[in-house]
């Protein structure tokens, strides 16, 4: 039986002290960082940015980069100390793509913005 990793506690770190992977393979419009940044003032902080030991973003760029428009100064992040660079660079993609393999439930889907709409 495999183990599962648990990670480390939340760590509140300085934006400054972090970096944007150079070879991201997801790129972010300026329109999609405004629509995170503005997520983050309606909900706020609900997903920590995935780091290395280095502080190099592995999930969580366009959550920076709207943490950065909205000149906020520290962020939460949790370091994946056990994931090796093969493991960095292909977590960054799954991350990604996991979510987008997923499909809507189109009746529900109706049925909660259609309750959204008439507040």
């Amino acid at each position: 039986m495999n183990t599962i990793v648990q990670p480390n506690a939340i760590e509140v770190l300085p934006v400054t002290s972090l970096t944007l992977a150079p070879k991201n393979p997801r790129h972010h419009s300026v329109s999609n960082v405004k629509k995170i940044a503005q997520s983050l003032q309606s909900y706020g902080w609900t997903t920590p940015v995935l780091i290395t030991d280095k502080g190099e973003v592995i999930a969580g760029h366009s959550r920076l980069l709207a943490a950065q428009q909205l000149t906020i100064t520290e962020v939460p992040c949790i370091r994946l100390s056990h994931l090796t660079p093969e493991l960095v660079e292909s977590y960054r993609i799954a991350d990604n793509r996991l979510a987008l393999d997923s499909e809507w439930d189109d009746e529900l889907l109706r049925d909660t913005l259609g309750k959204r709409a008439a507040h």
